[in-house]
């Protein structure tokens, strides 16, 4: 299997390249939920989630070290049964720490960073197995942190080599924590008829680093002739605005009744998102030229 993306790869590249100057307009570019970008204190860190409850199991005579990263201080703490455990927290080391007041009990605990509430279900054993000191990540406070666009670039400083490797690889290949947070994908499907040729946006890559949208667009002669397409008639639009391609790439212009082939379309240097509403324009169609020119 993997030879088989290996040598799609080497096609793709091999694919004829056609460049584009012209800009189009910039949009307010859109904003995602980082999640993923978390400042652990340690590699191993436990990542803290809003939805899910963390379970920490303490014992009495012991002290619960929780620690967490100094980025992200922690603005409140809270306790379900100040009876049944006593924390403190340490603001110097961005720490709480935990001790038991009676031999056995169970309670919630409430850790407030960024004004968002991740809580713990503490249970206090006298015997078996207790935490004594553990490290957590927190989501950044920030979670509508603005995507790390590159600047724009000229068509020729555009990576394609790469940019088709890592969409070649897409889904195959398992992603690194580093593509983890600047390649994003989404699924689209949006299909035209044109000349009885029927072309599909299937899909978008998103590579922020690069600050380029890349639409990858299935075209299928489903006529009873040849049918000519040249990769610059096809003009993407991001919500009913035109954008320039500022890459083209498509393995021929011609092709016979039912082959197919692919257009990849890049959109460098606007600062969007793959959660646009993207969209093709199409040279006018033969029928509809025909049925006007007979209407005049």
């Amino acid at each position: 299997m993997k030879a088989v993306h290996h040598l799609l790869a080497f096609a793709l590249l091999a694919l004829p390249l056609c460049v584009n100057a012209q800009r189009g307009p910039s949009f307010q570019l859109n904003t995602r939920e980082f999640f993923e970008e978390v400042d652990p204190p340690v590699s191993d860190a436990i990542k803290l989630s809003r939805e899910v409850v963390q379970n920490l199991y303490v014992g009495p005579g012991y002290v619960t070290y929780l620690e967490f990263p100094q980025s992200s201080k922690i603005q409140a703490v809270a306790v379900g049964a100040e009876k049944v455990i006593s924390v403190k927290v340490d603001p110097k080391n961005n720490a709480v720490l935990l001790t038991p007041l009676v031999a056995v009990g169970h309670t919630n605990l409430t850790v407030v960073f960024g004004k968002t509430p991740y809580v713990w279900e503490v249970s206090i054993r006298n015997s078996g197995e207790v935490n004594y000191r553990m490290t957590y990540s927190v989501p950044a406070t920030d979670v509508t942190a603005r995507l790390p666009f590159g600047p724009p670039v000229t068509p020729q400083s555009v990576p394609v080599a790469d940019i088709m490797r890592k969409i070649a690889q897409y889904g195959a290949v398992p992603v690194t924590p580093q593509d983890a947070r600047n390649v994003f994908y989404q699924a689209l499907g949006k299909t035209y008829t044109w000349n009885g040729n029927i072309l599909t946006i299937t899909d978008a890559f998103g590579f922020t680093k690069e600050n380029l949208i890349v639409l990858r667009v299935h075209r299928r002669n489903t006529s009873q002739t040849v049918s000519y397409l040249a990769a610059d008639q096809v003009v993407p639009f991001v919500a009913n605005t035109q954008f320039p391609a500022t890459v083209r790439l498509q393995s021929t212009p011609q092709l016979f009744p039912g082959q197919a082939e692919i257009i990849y379309l890049f959109l460098q240097g606007y600062n969007i998102t793959v959660d646009n509403d993207f969209g093709i324009s199409l040279p006018p169609d033969s029928k509809t030229v025909e049925s006007y020119m007979k209407s005049r």
